[in-house]
């Protein structure tokens, strides 16, 4: 975190990363979603220790396997309470972007050693609201609250991307060095920090890409299906992939709760 060009993918990482942490958590209070997606603590648990390019990766296959992607779920987001969307705000914030902010910009180890559980912090921020709020008395649906959190995850993850990397999108040297990670391996000899920034760029494109992958399985037809390919050819280099796979879970959103194809 000390060097500059790590330490700004480390900023870029965090920043976009919005969509791998708030989609499993959305996704555990679908209808009808297998028991191996309903405990998103356990899945943030393994991020930190296996890796979130690992864990995201084995998620996504889970996700597929296990229907997550059917239009069979016709309005299940819509159907998410106000509470429970109101305290999954909440557990986000609290836990997760508040931590996460205060480590980037402090750079303190300690700091760094509090904010690995991470996902501990969320979970119980979450159980808290609720004891404020509970599902009982706020049973309205949550889907615009959702919503609204979806869209505040597609201007962040934009914004990092447009303030980080459009200032050097026509250096092709550094863009490369910036993201992508390197294949042969690197030599034991290599500097600690360069080797930490190679397992972060390999983090960032395996788990990035394994949620676009998945995503494909949210179209319900060929069109559909063609225009989520398109979309991400332009989003991705415009807008950065958190952004892209953010419009596209929107976009399903909506899909789902109108119940529409």
């Amino acid at each position: 975190m000390a060097s500059s060009i790590p330490s700004s993918f480390l900023t870029y990482f965090l920043g976009t990363a919005g969509p791998l942490l708030v989609l499993p958590i959305i996704e555990a209070h679908r209808n009808g979603r297998n028991r191996l997606l309903a405990y998103p603590l356990i899945w943030g648990l393994l991020s930190q220790t296996v890796s979130i390019g690992v864990t995201s990766t084995v998620y996504c296959l889970a996700f597929l396997l296990f229907d997550g992607a059917a239009k069979g779920h016709k309005n299940s987001l819509h159907l998410i309470t106000q509470a429970d969307a109101e305290a999954i705000v909440f557990g986000i914030t609290a836990g997760a972007v508040i931590p996460t902010a205060a480590m980037v910009v402090l750079k303190d180890p300690y700091i760094t050693a509090i904010w690995q559980p991470y996902p501990v912090y969320i979970y119980a921020a979450y159980f808290l609201h609720l004891q404020f709020r509970p599902a009982s008395r706020y049973s309205q649906s949550g889907f615009r609250t959702i919503q609204a959190l979806f869209i505040g995850c597609f201007i962040i993850s934009s914004s990092v991307h447009i303030s980080i990397v459009w200032p050097m999108i026509n250096d092709y040297d550094t863009l490369r060095a910036f993201f992508l990670p390197s294949v042969s391996g690197l030599e034991h000899s290599t500097d600690l920090t360069l080797q930490l920034f190679d397992l972060w760029k390999w983090d960032f494109t395996v788990s990035f890409l394994s949620v676009a992958v998945a995503s494909l399985w949210f179209a319900s037809n060929l069109t559909q299906l063609m225009a989520i390919i398109a979309w991400y050819i332009g989003a991705i280099p415009t807008i950065g992939f958190g952004a892209a796979v953010t419009g596209v879970t929107i976009w399903r959103g909506n899909v789902l709760r109108d119940g529409t194809d």
